[in-house]
């Protein structure tokens, strides 16, 4: 687990060759500073896996940025949410548009440890309580097949304990 982007993100990493293991890599970096909208702007072709989940998803992010952009900045607005702000990238055009003010998506993560079971269970939560599926935008495993999109999100990651 990682921080740093200000957005919460999750990608799952199949085995590589030689290497058993998947990987789950876990980016929360939204806990009280500004958003970052890069990653929920950007093509959901443009994720580094095919099983990934971002909160907070791209349309209720637009609705805001559309409320709180003035008409000066509109021109750069209609240039990265049409044109994904090619030649740029969304994330270097995102600046201009890191609003802290509500609705806030800020993010946190509790983890719980679960020996008994060998298992660990990764749930996050928004400044309203636990987040639902809904909330994210997600591609591929990034939501697992077994959970409901308006259920509350957790990822349940299996533990080999060595004793």
């Amino acid at each position: 687990m990682a921080g740093d982007t200000h957005d919460l993100e999750y990608y799952r990493e199949l085995p590589q060759e030689g290497n058993g293991h998947t990987m789950h890599h876990f980016v929360n970096g939204g806990g009280g500073a500004y958003l970052s909208i890069g990653a929920a702007m950007a093509p959901a072709d443009s994720r580094p896996t095919e099983d990934w989940a971002i909160y907070p998803a791209r349309e209720p992010l637009m609705r805001k940025i559309d409320s709180l952009t003035p008409r000066w900045k509109y021109p750069a607005w209609v240039w990265l949410k049409e044109y994904n702000g090619y030649p740029f990238s969304a994330e270097l055009l995102s600046a201009a548009f890191d609003y802290n003010q509500a609705p806030y998506f800020q993010s946190f993560m509790e983890i719980k440890v679960e020996r008994s079971r060998k298992r660990i269970r990764l749930i996050p939560y928004g400044i309203h309580g636990q987040l639902r599926w809904s909330d994210f935008e997600y591609g591929g495993m990034g939501k697992p097949n077994s959970a409901h999109v308006d259920g509350i999100a957790e990822w349940v990651l299996p533990m080999d304990i060595q004793y």
